[in-house]
């Protein structure tokens, strides 16, 4: 089709003959690590703010939330509506240069992927003791620790959100998992908030949820990384 033969599609690896060749400069190479362009808007991105997709041997497109797959690599803006468009208008196919096959519902496996990490990541801050759930903790915690990010559950009441942020007023808050998945991360039954040491894995918790935030709801424009006040 015309439209697939015109598009150019950045992928790993168009990237790489790109980062193998000299700089004119000296420093445009550097610059550049790390760096993806969106297979539909063409913008360039920190890799880290895209989202991966890989073909597996049965040529099905297969997300890569942690960009560790093998393989060439698609990579799509973090919004509903963008990978849409990437599925539709045969963005794939352009960039895998080959007849893929998209699942119907690839944007749901999407999500699906960063609920894990997202928890995953949790996890791992809670074994680093960088987590405090739960009031009473949390209170503690905020006295002796730089909040980095507040975990509040989708299905927690108003005034339980608004009690935590008084805690940590200038760290961002994250809800995109409800009570019992943000206690299954924790270790307990429920949880409906916690916080967050300031540092990386408060970070790239961030980071996952902006990604998923622009998936499920409004378009991602990688400004924010975690839910602005009063916009649960």
């Amino acid at each position: 089709m015309a439209d697939t033969a015109t598009i150019a599609v950045a992928t790993d690896s168009a990237h790489d003959r790109a980062a193998s060749r000299p700089a004119a400069h000296g420093g445009a190479r550097s610059r550049e690590v790390g760096v993806r362009r969106c297979a539909v808007t063409r913008a360039k991105r920190p890799q880290a703010e895209l989202l991966r997709f890989v073909v597996d041997p049965e040529g099905v497109v297969t997300p890569d939330v942690a960009g560790r797959l093998p393989g060439r690599g698609v990579w799509v803006t973090p919004d509903r509506a963008i990978l849409a468009k990437a599925i539709g208008a045969g963005r794939f196919r352009a960039g895998f240069k080959a007849d893929v096959i998209v699942p119907d519902d690839l944007p749901a496996q999407v999500v699906r992927q960063l609920d894990r990490r997202i928890e995953g990541l949790i996890g791992l801050a809670r074994s680093a003791g960088e987590v405090a759930a739960g009031w009473e903790q949390a209170r503690e915690f905020a006295r002796k620790r730089r909040i980095g990010l507040i975990l509040v559950a989708s299905d927690a009441a108003e005034g339980a959100r608004r009690r935590l942020e008084a805690l940590a007023p200038d760290a961002p808050a994250m809800d995109e998992l409800d009570a019992a998945t943000l206690g299954a991360a924790l270790g307990r039954d429920r949880v409906v908030n916690a916080l967050v040491a300031n540092g990386r894995l408060a970070k790239m918790i961030s980071l996952e949820a902006a990604r998923r935030r622009g998936l499920v709801g409004g378009t991602d424009d990688g400004a924010a990384a975690a839910t602005p006040r009063g916009k649960g």
